[in-house]
């Protein structure tokens, strides 16, 4: 494939070019990807700061012994291991 910089057509004829090589077509799929990829990125992002968050706030929470958090068992019952029993 020549290289289209050193090329001089017209917009017309430049994207009728790089439609033919199916080029146009794969710089879109690869742009969208791309876009997605960044959104999943942010989402992901998003998210590990608000675990972060969460975590960092139930640490300061339990600082002293006394503490408890109080969690429905619905929630915690796959987590039990072996004989374990909640409180």
């Amino acid at each position: 494939m020549p290289d289209i910089r050193n090329l001089y057509l017209s917009l017309p004829n430049l994207t009728e070019r790089l439609c033919k090589q199916k080029t146009l077509y794969h710089a879109f799929i690869l742009f969208f990807l791309a876009r997605k990829y960044r959104i999943l990125e942010r989402t992901r992002e998003i998210i590990q700061k608000g675990m972060d968050g969460l975590t960092q706030r139930l640490d300061n929470g339990l600082k002293d012994d006394d503490s408890r958090i109080l969690v429905p068992i619905g929630y915690i019952k796959g987590l039990l291991l072996g004989n374990m029993k909640p409180d």
